[in-house]
């Protein structure tokens, strides 16, 4: 896993907040580092829990089509709800995929404005692809 730390000042007193970024294609072991990091301490926002937990399952649930306008709806609460627990001075980790650069860049503008150190935390593909491979030979067998 490949670690990119941006440093928005320092954790005085434990009072900063660190927020991690997960980064990666699905299956790459995001969800399963960021519960690890749950169990440590940090508060785990992640949007795909978050639409399970209320819409259900694309597709079985809700329609397929309504996806988009629902996540852009459950990512601005979990915005603000990750602004209120840098305020409080709250570890936390976001479990979403940050695919584009952009994202991931608005993302770190945002923690900064809000005084939270960040760390980026990505799983090369190549990495992630072995995983798979592994995976898929222990349920072959």
């Amino acid at each position: 896993m490949q670690i990119d730390r941006c440093r928005f000042g320092k954790r005085k007193m434990g009072l900063m907040s660190k927020v991690i970024m997960m980064c990666g294609i699905c299956g790459s072991g995001k969800t399963t580092y960021a519960k690890k990091k749950e169990q440590e301490g940090y508060i785990l926002l992640s949007i795909d829990e978050e639409m399970w937990k209320l819409y259900g399952r694309k597709g079985i649930d809700y329609p397929e089509e309504q996806y988009e306008k629902l996540s852009e709806q459950v990512e601005a609460a979990l915005q603000k709800k990750l602004l209120s627990l840098i305020q409080q001075g709250k570890d936390v980790v976001i479990d979403f995929s940050f695919w584009s650069k952009e994202n991931r860049n608005v993302y770190k503008e945002l923690i900064q404005k809000a005084g939270a150190e960040t760390e980026l935390l990505s799983t090369p593909s190549g990495e992630c692809l072995d995983q798979h491979f592994r995976w898929r030979l222990m349920t072959i067998s």
